[in-house]
């Protein structure tokens, strides 16, 4: 390799029992991810009707797009047998189709870099959509505006990191690589960007909705279902360090990155939305239902929607008593009360002290309404 203190692995053998895993391995991921997409959509759909969809509804059939775009390059760069990040013994014997080939491999290298900005920073954009719904009037909201900012900054310095760093852009797939220009093989300052900004938006996602949702007083069937769903969040953090290790790190730089991108967009299509397909099963699997009914009816006592600290009582009946524009009126309050569109995030009230806790109803998060105190715009 050309670059400094590189040890590159050797091009990959397509029938070597990591290519065949790999390949396996993607394919079912991306199943999963485009399974959950689907359900996501079906659930909005039949909820909201294909006129009243928002725009993370729409964010999220990018996804697809990209994520296939990503699965598709990943597997071809396999098939190519590598990229150009090739030692001189390498060079050396490489034969006109091989060379042919792995210029191949090279340009599906750089499609794929592009391919996972697109997926994970659309998907940071459809939970910004959520957050900003979820929070408005909270303290929070501020915060939220805030990630969004650095998001768009990390979106932007990352595409500028990977179409910058190696110029003119064709030297991304020369075979051998420039001499003189190591990031065109490399990727490492490409690399470093993108992680920078990558793990610390999700860190920030996470340090913004884990004290909040920390108020909440739930039973402890809730509870592991929020700590399932946090769980997930954290280990789309720790693919995206493990993706820069093999990367960036000398001695462990292999193609082994490419099973940890695509585990991580998986992970962050399932965090994104699995919790927007509850309705969805709960009318398919009813067990389910009466799972979290009697869990809610056991953990808790009083009415679930309970006005949070500091919100003056009289808007709170103003909102909760304001129609969702999918319901007539007489059914919106009776359907808001009995349950939550994801029961972890329902508001319970402390019998004991008759002390409201901060809850999320996500009732009007599925319906897209304005968070508390706001009133529902028409």
């Amino acid at each position: 390799m050309t670059g400094q203190g590189f040890t590159p692995e050797a091009g990959l053998d397509t029938s070597s029992a990591y290519a065949r895993d790999f390949q396996r391995e993607s394919w079912t991921l991306y199943g999963v991810g485009i399974a959950v997409i689907f359900l996501r959509s079906l659930a909005r759909i039949r909820r909201m009707g294909v006129r009243n969809l928002q725009l993370d509804d729409y964010l999220i059939l990018c996804v697809v797009v990209f994520f296939t775009l990503l699965c598709v390059a990943l597997n071809e760069i396999i098939l190519a047998g590598g990229s150009n990040l090739v030692t001189a013994a390498d060079i050396a014997h490489l034969t006109p189709e091989s060379r042919k080939r792995r210029t191949r491999g090279a340009k599906w290298v750089f499609v794929a870099e592009h391919a996972m900005i697109l997926t994970t920073w659309t998907l940071k954009a459809c939970m910004i959509v959520l957050y900003r719904r979820i929070m408005e009037g909270l303290s929070q909201e501020r915060l939220v505006l805030y990630l969004t900012v650095w998001l768009g900054l990390g979106f932007v310095g990352t595409e500028l990191a990977l179409f910058l760093t190696c110029r003119p852009l064709h030297l991304y797939w020369a075979i051998p690589p420039p001499v003189d220009q190591p990031q065109c093989s490399s990727y490492q300052v490409y690399g470093i960007v993108q992680g920078i900004f990558a793990i610390s938006s999700d860190v920030l996602m996470l340090a913004i909705a884990i004290p909040l949702f920390m108020t909440l007083r739930l039973p402890r069937k809730q509870k592991m279902i929020l700590l399932f769903v946090f769980g997930m969040g954290i280990f789309v953090v720790i693919a995206a360090v493990l993706t820069k290790v093999y990367c960036l790190v000398p001695w462990l730089i292999s193609y082994v990155y490419m099973n940890w991108y695509l585990r991580e967009a998986t992970v962050g299509i399932l965090v994104t939305c699995l919790p927007m397909t509850w309705s969805l099963l709960r009318d398919f699997f009813p067990m389910l239902a009466r799972w979290m009914s009697s869990t809610v009816s056991s953990g808790s006592r009083g009415p679930s929607h309970s006005h949070p600290r500091g919100l003056p009582h009289s808007q709170t009946q103003l909102h909760a008593q304001t129609p969702s524009p999918s319901q007539p009126p007489s059914q919106s309050l009776s359907q808001s009360s009995s349950s939550s569109w994801w029961p972890p995030f329902c508001r319970h009230q402390d019998a004991r002290e008759g002390d409201n806790s901060l809850g999320l109803d996500l009732e009007r998060w599925q319906s897209g309404l304005p968070r508390l105190p706001t009133i529902d715009k028409p």
